[in-house]
């Protein structure tokens, strides 16, 4: 890894695997070591910053216990400096047989419309598509093709929201869920919801605008899902 590539990671670090001889994807939570890297063959679930989805690869290098098939494991991660443009990256590791990692830049950010330095940190779909935040927008990246797709841009004077500050999640029907750490009806930050209207497009609903200090404010962090409720 050189200054040329890529500079100043932010956001969390994320994998992307395949399982190709039944056809199934899978995505599963895995808790990462002290630097946010993790074993893709560890196959123990848990929360944690990292993201799978097993690719099976005969020649690869790590076999999953248990499972009888060869995997493969790239990492993906974002930086807010460096790239083509000094203006940020999303980048992969891919893992060498001799322990050794390569990266390679998957997409470099240009500025203006498209953004740039991206800091929120980064979701997986099951197509192994990439969505993440800058400060004004909402962005996919396609790794196969090298390509960022624009869904939303927030507007200005902030009543959509302003400023996210955090990444967005997923739900089983493919929405997307963030915070801005501005903006909403009041000006202390917002929770939002981004639903695929057609194609590439993308409408904005805005589920909750932070009132004041008191009830909190100014969130930079993303939401979660539960995985159950609390009693």
């Amino acid at each position: 890894m050189n200054s040329s590539s890529r500079a100043s990671s932010e956001g969390n670090i994320i994998s992307h695997n395949n399982t190709s001889k039944n056809g199934v994807g899978i995505q599963v939570g895995y808790l990462g070591d002290g630097d946010g890297l993790s074993s893709c063959a560890s196959q123990t679930p848990s929360i944690g910053n990292m993201i799978t989805d097993n690719t099976a690869n005969e020649n690869a290098a790590m076999q999953a216990p248990g499972v009888g098939i060869w995997l493969t494991c790239n990492l993906y991660g974002e930086t807010a400096g460096g790239g083509s443009s000094d203006l940020g990256t999303i980048f992969k590791l891919s893992p060498n047989s001799n322990g050794t990692w390569t990266e390679t830049v998957v997409y470099s950010f240009t500025g203006g419309a498209q953004g740039a330095s991206p800091a929120g940190g980064l979701t997986l779909d099951k197509a192994g598509n990439l969505y993440g935040t800058t400060a004004g927008l909402v962005f996919e990246v396609i790794p196969s093709v090298s390509k960022e797709l624009v869904l939303y841009t927030f507007k200005k004077g902030g009543k959509d929201g302003s400023w996210p500050r955090a990444g967005v999640v997923l739900d089983a029907k493919g929405n997307l869920y963030g915070t801005t750490y501005q903006g909403g009806a009041y000006g202390w930050g917002s929770v939002f919801q981004l639903t695929r209207e057609s194609g590439t497009r993308w409408s904005e609903r805005l589920i909750y605008s932070f009132t004041d200090r008191n009830l909190g404010g100014l969130p930079n962090g993303s939401v979660i899902f539960p995985t159950s409720e609390p009693k």
